[in-house]
């Protein structure tokens, strides 16, 4: 897991609870990265050196088997955070690495390195049970390859044919048109459905847009769902 509080853990360590993150949203750094003239990249060399593991993707990756596969899953502020790292990988080690990101992300990822991103684009909502919101499209992305196309062996140029064929056989689909809402009318609608859905909030911004055709851009949504979270805790 790549962390921008802890830097690169692994799935079994255990954690302390914190809130940092360079997204929009709470616990949010990027008015004080904006602050110190400083970027996300800067933030992550920073904290590696500080927890004495500097670099620490590429390293994991250009010491890697010959056929051991590291597939990172990541939205674009995430990719633009360990860029800097993503450089100094090896471009003889493009075998063993595997980019899932947005559109967007894929550009954060340094030239040399571009032939490693899947090739994933909006056509994957088009593929059953693998739509969701935007935030998740990369782990999405990284479950359809595994899942349905076990790609997860194959060469790199192998696996990028096996996207491409299953993203020429997919189709984006249209956005259905939504009212806007006020945030109370927003909240009103999470606090009635909460119960149904769970409190997922990936599935109650689903519900808001594909049932109650209900405009809400993501960040503001998950502002919403926080507060209401809070208040059913206290």
């Amino acid at each position: 897991m790549i962390s921008a509080g802890l830097g690169l853990l692994s799935a079994f360590e255990q954690i302390p609870n914190y809130s940092l993150t360079i997204a929009e949203g709470t616990g949010s750094i990027q008015k004080w990265l904006a602050a110190q003239d400083r970027t996300s990249a800067d933030w992550w060399t920073g904290i590696c050196k500080a927890l004495g593991t500097p670099f620490p993707i590429s390293t994991m990756v250009n010491k890697c088997g010959n056929d051991d596969r590291i597939m990172l899953a990541l939205p674009a502020r995430y990719v633009a955070m360990i860029a800097s790292d993503l450089l100094l990988i090896d471009e003889d080690r493009h075998e063993n690495v595997r980019v899932f990101t947005s559109i967007a992300g894929a550009k954060e990822v340094p030239v040399k390195h571009k032939p490693i991103v899947m090739p994933y684009d909006e056509r994957l909502e088009g593929i059953k049970k693998h739509n969701g919101t935007r935030s998740d499209f990369p782990q999405r992305a990284l479950k359809h390859f595994v899942t349905d196309l076990n790609a997860q062996s194959y060469s790199l140029k192998k696996a990028k044919s096996l996207v491409n064929a299953a993203m020429e056989s997919a189709q984006a689909p249209t956005n259905p048109p939504r009212t806007r809402a006020t945030n109370e009318q927003i909240a009103n609608l999470i606090v009635k459905n909460w119960k149904e859905y769970g409190g997922s909030s990936s599935k109650l911004l689903r519900f808001l847009r594909d049932e109650a055709k209900v405009s809400c851009e993501q960040s503001r949504f998950s502002e919403i769902w926080r507060g209401i979270l809070v208040k059913k805790s206290t």
